[in-house]
């Protein structure tokens, strides 16, 4: 708003692929296929979860509620291991 840096760019469109192939409607079990080990992350604020790339410092943004979630939370700050991998990203957030 005040700033003349920009933060970040949402990328909605699935016709925008990754370097790996992995787009904005790519499955938990896609990203998963790319990224063996990754955790899903529980954002308190929007209340949704993410699935963050460090390498590239992508995030996966799925809007998830507490109806769908993709993790099994037992602490709200630590990491989860993915449950439902069907479930398709809104977009990717590129910082």
């Amino acid at each position: 708003m005040d700033s003349d840096e920009i933060l970040a760019i949402a990328v909605l469109s699935k016709k925008l692929k990754t370097a790996n192939g992995l787009n904005p409607k790519s499955s938990v079990q896609e990203i998963q296929k790319k990224y063996p080990g990754i955790k899903v992350n529980l954002n308190l604020m929007m209340d949704w979860e993410d699935l963050h790339d460090k390498k590239n410092n992508f995030d996966f943004v799925f809007m998830t509620n507490e109806d769908n979630r993709i993790g099994e939370y037992t602490e709200t700050q630590i990491p989860a291991s993915p449950k439902r991998t069907t479930a398709k990203a809104d977009w990717i957030t590129i910082r």
